[in-house]
This record gives structure tokens, sequence and C-alpha cells, in this order.
């Protein structure tokens, strides 16, 4: 009786020092788990601080006021030269544009600090046409390091479209649009097969 006593008191004891044990493990684990998750927690912290810091920008301050930030000619040869590089580019992928002349770059300030948008007169000469015809662009373009200019058309975010429509409808835009609009209209009276040519390309851009 007493071996069989003695054998349960045995196993008893055996049991209990594998809970604790169990326990003590299960409460390392927890403390291994809390500590990770801080750590995770501290770095993930971390990170969205560093994005915010990266997507902070500099606000130009009175660029939605006409007096303050009124149109102007643009002086920057390196923002000229992008603008030409676009244009260039944008003829060579179409068949019926020969090329763009005579550009004239105005410029308001964007939204934040070394972005602009440009109002870009110029003279359109289309194949087989004597006539050039007169238009204006607009374009959004960022600076970097004071040199590198990059002309943007797409992918734009909604304030940024947002503050393009409220410069063109700002009176010096208006002007200058009213401007080209006037060259426009007497460039197509002067030439009848400027006028046939611009009323084919508007037939091909409706059906595209």
């Amino acid at each position: 009786m007493k071996g069989a006593l003695g054998a349960g008191f045995t196993d008893r004891n055996i049991q209990k020092r594998k809970s604790r044990r169990c326990l003590l493990f299960l409460f390392f684990i927890l403390i291994l788990l809390s500590t990770g998750i801080g750590l995770t927690g501290d770095n993930t912290q971390k990170k969205a601080q560093k994005i915010v810091r990266e997507k902070r920008r500099t606000r130009n301050m009175g660029c939605k006021v006409e007096q303050l930030n009124p149109l102007r000619k643009n002086r920057s040869p390196e923002l000229r030269q992008a603008v030409r590089d676009y244009y260039r580019c944008i003829a060579e992928k179409t068949d019926f544009v020969e090329t763009y002349n005579h550009l004239q770059i105005y410029i308001k300030d964007g939204e934040y600090a070394d972005t602009y948008v440009a109002f870009v007169m110029y003279r359109m000469k289309i194949k087989q046409v004597y006539t050039e015809l007169p238009g204006v662009g607009t374009l959004y373009i960022t600076e970097k390091d004071g040199k590198n200019f990059q002309v943007r058309v797409k992918q734009l975010d909604r304030q940024e479209i947002d503050h393009i429509k409220l410069l063109a409808g700002q009176h010096d835009v208006k002007a200058l649009l009213e401007k080209s609009r006037r060259q426009y209209q007497t460039a197509l009276k002067s030439d009848a097969l400027l006028a046939e040519s611009v009323k084919e390309l508007q037939k091909a851009l409706n059906h595209s």
C-alpha cells in the first residue's frame, strides 16, 4: 500500500513539475511575442513617419491668388529645353504634325515648391500645309536640383488638376487664351487647305 501511495505521490510531483515548466515556457514565449510586437510597432511607426516626411512638401504661399502668382514669361533655359523636347516627341509620335514652332512659354507657380504650370503658345506645322496653326498647350512641370525639369501631363492627382483649372480661369491666362483663339481663327480664314485639314483631324479624333 505504501509503495502504491509513494508511486502515486511521485507521479503527482512529476506532473506538477511538468506543469510548472510548461507555464514558465508559455510565459517566456509571451514575453518574446510582446517584445517582438513592440519592436514591430516601433518600426512600423518609424516607417510611417518617414513616409510622411517624404510626402511633406512646401506649399507656394499665394499661388492661388492672381496678383501674387502672375503669369510671367519663362527665363529658364533648362525649362525651355524640357518643353522643346516634349513638343518634339509629340510631333514624332503623330502622323500629321511636322513640327511645333515659335514656342512662347509663360508660367505660374504650382501649388508646391519646384512645380510650375506652363501655358505654351505655339505654331503647329501640319504636313503638306503651308500655314501654321496657332495654339496653346498647358503643361505641368516639376523641377529637381534647379536644373532638371520634367514635363508631366499624365498621372496628375486631383489636387494638381484642380490647381491647373484654377490658374486657367484667372484673367491673365484668359487673356493669353483669347489671344491664341483670335490667331487660330485668323489662320483658318487665311488658308482654305488648313481649314480643311483641321476639319479632317477633328473628324478623326471624334471617331478615335
